[in-house]
């Protein structure tokens, strides 16, 4: 599985403004390092600096966000169901 960063690597510059210009964001700010956050398919554990995710497609998707302790006991994952409009945040 490519990583994030490596996906922006590939994408040209074209597609990335456009993405910017009509994908929306999701905002989650204040998350613990080591949450767990899955936006459709895809998770991540995230770190301290984590803020959110931007240029997501407008349309459904779906959310998860798992919080994790310092024992790494993962608790059961708040989820929910969302739909994005264009630049919507």
């Amino acid at each position: 599985m490519a990583s994030a960063s490596s996906l922006l690597e590939q994408m040209p510059q074209s597609e990335a403004w456009q993405r910017l210009q009509n994908g929306g964001c999701i905002v989650l700010a204040g998350a613990p390092a080591g949450t767990i956050v899955s936006v459709d398919l895809a998770g991540w554990a995230v770190s301290a600096t984590f803020m959110g995710f931007k240029m997501v497609p407008p349309g459904p998707h779906f959310i998860s966000v798992s919080y994790v302790n310092e024992a790494r006991f993962c608790h059961p994952p708040c989820a929910c169901k969302m739909r994005l409009c264009i630049a919507q945040v």
